[in-house]
């Protein structure tokens, strides 16, 4: 098995032998810059990504605060839902007769009105 030494030997004795290197890179640099660039690139600079990164950062920043504040509302709104619902079933002696008898109906309005609710607020979400 060979060693390391042996191969870097064999690897320099294939190589071909390139005379004024100097010469050679600024040809290849020359060429290089000669390539076309694409559209989308010409032209960006670092400081042009640096704005558009801060740009997505403070977008994603100000979503996650809309967010935060309509999932706080969301709770809000289930929670006096729930508050009104519990008064009812307390104050209306035969209401909770109504809701047992006729139970199918009143699940599937509401469903309706929930399915309906959401449907609404999709056409206030932006991407």
């Amino acid at each position: 098995m060979a060693d390391d030494k042996e191969i870097r030997k064999f690897i320099k004795s294939g190589a071909p032998d390139v005379g004024d290197s100097g010469r050679f890179m600024k040809d290849l640099e020359r060429q290089i810059d000669l390539l076309p660039v694409p559209a989308s690139l010409a032209g960006r600079g670092k400081e042009r990504c640096g704005d558009e990164a801060a740009a997505i950062l403070a977008m994603a920043k100000s979503r996650k605060l809309q967010n935060g504040v309509m999932s706080a509302a969301i709770a809000v709104v289930a929670v006096a839902v729930f508050a009104v619902v519990f008064v009812i079933l307390q104050t209306i002696p035969h209401f909770e007769e109504f809701i047992r008898t006729y139970s199918v109906y009143v699940m599937s309005g509401f469903s309706v009105v929930v399915v309906c609710s959401v449907l609404l607020s999709l056409r206030h979400i932006s991407i």
